[in-house]
């Protein structure tokens, strides 16, 4: 018979007082020499075995399942296994005649029933010792925690004692931590330059290494030297000594989290400037990225460019770089396209919650029903298995009749799952879409260009720049709001509505033609999207058609912009879930007729 030696040695704690690979090398060769054991191989690794997954010993039961050994020759069964399932495979390989035999110098066992019987409680015991441990450590652990003493290496200017098992200063780099904190909380020096100053002096890590700024941040942001310390996510009071109080530590806080660009890049150390559109186009020419660059003027004045980057090897672009002012009027002519005044976004938001309670309510009184059939449904699974029980059916009868009733009851469940899942799906872009078309009103009326560069991702893509013009692909349902603002001849917002002024009037108000309005709901109808589909019956229910898109007057001049009769008008055509993808001009002029 053929054997093979395993051997492991764990590195972590609970086995450290286990025999080294080379004993147990040594003492299972002679081992087999002394029992006349043939052995044809050897593995060795130093894995714990407290889960699943050790690379040689899977390898060699991989071997004795090839047939090429028939035996296992080890120290003791916890060197084999320390978990349930390196347990179970060895007992099932025992089973089907894989192995044949197992052999220990400290342990006894045989392939009868009592010997399988106590190699069980052999493994069980290896597992019980390994969860025993585990528990010992962690309550080590909380109580370590409770005495205010950080379970674990401590950060650099601190070491931990190797007598008094606590965490002391480090005479070496304490204080020259405290000074750099303390100097880094004052605000006149950012991450970049107190790197350098560090290198300067040469400050390195415990390893000997450069302090990079990943290191430097997790300094910075480490409440250790204030005298407490993180575990898991929760603060505890620690008993070692604090390095710098809790007031400088907040300033350093709000210095780190007041830079909303990391100062840790030169690059950035180095720009002084605003760009409002940065990384937001390419070039129309070759097709590489624009970029930003400042020009002071000896009068102090400052113009701000974007131009090509000019990187291609392929054509020699001859783009001009277009003035930021001039972009950003383009952006503000876009803005004004796609806008919708505060006016009307509340009463299109107002109406939409509505929508949405409707939308629950009536979701959960379809579960509600749905749960009333799967219950009752269950009942008659029982009574189906009673019968059978009771022998007044036959095996046939009962597979028959429960295979109906599981597929039913399975049915029933997925309508329950997706009703709780789908919801009111149109709502939320619908909902998303307003909002995003006010704070494009917004960003107008302030002259906020950062909020409409947020604007400017949300309602398109594909933004290129040619002949210092604009381009863009504008996303649905945004075109749809551009096209209206054109055919009713909707200008830009005044000068005088801007920076802050409220909107009291909007330019140009007119009604649609019933033509307008079958363009309208031909557009919602193809434009893929569900709500849009919703929102396009709704317009065309209306007298008005999509009037409130596109113009509005005053609250007070001539009574609402549009009455609540209007605005909850043909509701019910929102709950249809087939939506055809055209519409002919009979079903339109039947939806427009009031």
């Amino acid at each position: 018979m053929k054997y093979f030696i395993y051997c492991r040695k764990s590195s972590e704690e609970e086995e450290r007082q286990a025999l080294s690979i080379e004993s147990q090398l040594q003492e299972l060769r002679e081992f087999a020499h002394k029992e006349n054991l043939r052995v044809i191989r050897e593995y060795t690794e130093a894995k714990s075995a407290k889960t699943p997954g050790r690379e040689i010993f899977d390898q060699m039961l991989e071997a004795i399942e090839n047939g090429e050994a028939e035996g296992i020759l080890s120290w003791h069964p916890d060197r084999l296994s320390r978990n349930a399932s390196d347990s179970g495979q060895i007992i099932h390989l025992i089973d089907i005649g894989k192995i044949q035999a197992l052999k220990f110098p400290t342990f006894w066992t045989d392939l009868s029933p009592q010997g399988k019987f106590n190699l069980s409680i052999a493994f069980s015991q290896a597992k019980y010792y390994s969860d025993n441990l585990r528990e010992n450590v962690k309550r080590g652990i909380r109580a370590k925690v409770r005495r205010g003493e950080f379970p674990g290496r401590a950060p650099i200017g601190y070491y931990n004692h190797p007598k008094t098992r606590t965490i002391e200063p480090d005479p070496k780099t304490f204080d020259q931590i405290k000074y750099y904190l303390e100097k880094f909380s004052q605000g006149n020096i950012n991450q970049a330059d107190l790197i350098r100053e560090m290198s300067a002096k040469k400050f390195t890590t415990r390893y000997g290494q450069v302090l990079n700024f990943a290191g430097l941040e997790n300094i910075l942001r480490n409440p250790f030297y204030t005298g407490l310390f993180k575990l898991k996510g929760e603060l505890h009071q620690g008993s070692h000594k604090a390095m710098i109080s809790k007031e400088t530590y907040d300033k350093i806080q709000n210095l780190l989290d007041g830079n909303p660009k990391k100062q840790n890049y030169k690059r950035y150390s180095e720009n002084v400037y605003d760009f409002y559109f940065q990384g937001l186009a390419r070039c129309g020419t070759c097709g590489y990225a624009f970029t930003q660059e400042a020009h002071k003027k000896k009068s102090g004045l400052v113009f701000k460019y974007y131009r090509c980057t000019k990187k291609s090897k392929t054509c020699k672009c001859k783009e001009k770089p277009i003035n930021e002012k001039d972009l950003s009027n383009q952006v503000i002519d876009l803005m004004n396209q796609v806008s919708i005044p505060d006016y009307w976004s509340e009463k299109f938001l107002k109406q939409i919650q509505e929508w949405r309670e409707e939308e629950f309510q009536q979701s959960q009184t379809k579960i509600r029903n749905l749960n009333q059939e799967l219950k009752i449904l269950k009942n008659k699974i029982e009574k189906v298995l009673d019968l059978h029980i009771e022998g007044e059916i036959t095996a046939e009868e009962y597979k028959e009749k429960k295979n109906k009733l599981v597929n039913t009851r399975k049915d029933l469940e997925a309508k329950i799952q997706e009703i709780s899942n789908k919801g009111a799906t149109w709502i939320e872009p619908l909902e998303d879409f307003v909002i995003t078309s006010n704070q494009a009103n917004k960003s107008v009326l302030t002259d906020d260009l950062h909020l409409a560069n947020k604007v400017l991702k949300k309602i398109g893509s594909n933004y290129k720049i040619s002949e210092k013009k604009l381009s863009y692909i504008i996303l649905e349902p945004f075109n749809f709001l551009i096209e209206h603002h054109s055919m009713t001849g909707c200008g830009s917002i005044p000068d005088e509505m801007r920076h802050g002024n409220k909107l009291e009037t909007q330019p140009e108000s007119s009604v649609y033609s019933g033509e307008d309005v079958r363009r309208t709901a031909r557009h919602c109808y193809t434009a893929g999207s569900e709500w849009h589909a919703k929102h396009a019956a709704s317009c065309a229910s209306s007298p008005k058609g999509c009037e409130p898109l596109a113009s509005a007057k005053s609250e007070g001049a001539e009574g609402k912009w549009w009455s609540e009769a209007e605005l909850n008008c043909r509701h019910e055509d929102f709950q249809s879930s087939a939506l055809p993808t055209e519409l002919s001009d009979q079903q339109i002029n039947k939806r427009i007729t009031p």
